[in-house]
């Protein structure tokens, strides 16, 4: 018995142990949740990251640190708005990694 599976565009033809042994393979390469959380994590920083320094600030730490300022409104109210922000994506008020 053959089974038929498209590979990187071509279609193999392989044994039922042939193919038990190409799961087997990609499941040992997958990533983990771990993986996954820790990219999602990175990405949220890089976003948040680059929010901040579209609005002229250097990073995310940045503007989170004015939002206990009231000497400056227009600071506050955008390092309030990033640090809601950050506890919507799960980062935390500081905007640092637990890791």
């Amino acid at each position: 018995m053959s089974l038929k599976r498209m590979i990187d565009g071509d279609l193999r033809h392989m044994t039922p142990d042939e193919e038990i042994a190409f799961l087997a393979a990609q499941a040992a390469t997958a990533p983990t949740l771990d993986d996954k959380a820790l990219e999602l994590q990175r990405l949220v920083q890089v976003h948040m990251d680059a929010a901040a320094q579209a609005r002229d600030y250097d990073d995310f730490k940045t503007v989170v640190g004015y939002a206990e300022e009231p000497a400056m409104p227009r600071f506050q109210a955008e390092g309030r708005a990033f640090a809601l922000g950050a506890l919507w994506s799960g980062r935390g008020v500081t905007g640092t990694s637990t890791s």
